[in-house]
């Protein structure tokens, strides 16, 4: 945390959170710190402290958990079939650890759990987000989506249309993190959501607020 800290570094993308619970999963793989759930909630929760207490914000990944996949969501759009019950009981509990941690961001994951919600991957699930994150474990942080530029995302729908779907989903802040033009796209998407009524501005102000007071936390920080 300090390290990033003196180079101007804000935020880190970690901890990941996810338990590597398939052994052959390319994309978390060594990431994890462990295929063991106590294990990543205590190293978890540790790393997150230690950010913190280095002028970081931490951000955990990726809700409600990456390890049990096998593809690679930066290729395609990945399925966890597993049931809720070994999804709340194993992937979730870091989480839900982390939540205890007060962990000031939490990212979301580009899959598929049938089990949580039939239709939609999480992070434009509001069955997801917003009633599994937000209403059952508590979390009213910021949440934020992985890059809507991988091909989990972008090979099923238009990034500008995921933005928007991830916002009502509950999402605060999304990343597209390669082509500026996209991020216009997004941006400009917003604004017509808005004037049509897609999207709600009470929605947006929710996120709004969220992302505020996390900035004015932080620089309190600093401060100190």
């Amino acid at each position: 945390g300090h390290e990033l800290r003196r180079v101007g570094i804000d935020i880190d993308f970690a901890p990941v959170l996810d338990v590597l619970t398939n052994p052959a999963n390319t994309v978390i793989g060594d990431r994890s710190f462990s295929s063991d759930p106590y294990q990543v909630a205590l190293f978890g929760r540790a790393l997150i402290r230690g950010l913190r207490e280095g002028g970081v914000i931490p951000c955990g990944k990726h809700f409600p958990g990456h390890g049990g996949t096998l593809m690679d969501s930066h290729e395609d759009l990945p399925l966890d079939d597993r049931g809720h019950e070994e999804l709340a009981r194993i992937d979730c509990y870091p989480f839900q650890q982390a939540i205890g941690e007060g962990v000031e961001m939490l990212m979301t994951a580009h899959v598929r759990y049938p089990a949580l919600d039939p239709e939609l991957p999480a992070t434009i699930s509001s069955k997801i987000i917003t009633g599994l994150l937000r209403q059952q474990m508590h979390y009213d942080g910021v949440v934020v989506t992985d890059d809507l530029e991988m091909g989990a995302v972008v090979r099923h729908a238009t990034v500008a249309q995921t933005v928007i779907n991830a916002l009502n989903a509950g999402a605060d802040l999304m990343l597209v993190c390669h082509k500026i033009e996209l991020t216009l796209a997004a941006r400009d998407a917003c604004l017509r959501a808005l004037e049509d009524g897609t999207l709600s501005e009470q929605r947006v102000e929710e996120a709004v607020q969220r992302i505020t007071a996390l900035r004015h936390v932080h620089q309190s920080r600093q401060e100190l």
